[in-house]
């Protein structure tokens, strides 16, 4: 995608989830997930509880994260994770 923008307020919430899941089944969810992107943009939101990385961007460029307020439970991995960008 050339150009990506999440602009709000509240945009996820995990409440259940199994624990027992690993990165290698791919059964925990992220909240935001982009791969192959220009020019994305995620501002002025909240993530809440999040099993697994927040938000999550693989081969991406020009990537701007502003005003973001992320909470997530002690056994997740928690904030946002670069992949090859």
């Amino acid at each position: 995608m050339a150009m990506v923008s999440v602009i709000g307020k509240r945009f996820g919430c995990v409440r259940e989830w199994n624990p027992n899941c690993t990165n290698m089944d791919e059964q925990r969810p992220r909240i935001i997930y982009l791969s192959n992107c220009k020019n994305v943009q995620i501002e002025g939101i909240s993530i809440a509880n999040s099993p697994f990385w927040t938000t999550h961007y693989y081969k991406c460029s020009y990537v701007k994260l502003l005003n973001l307020h992320i909470t997530s439970p002690p056994q997740a991995d928690g904030g946002p994770e670069y992949g090859r960008c």
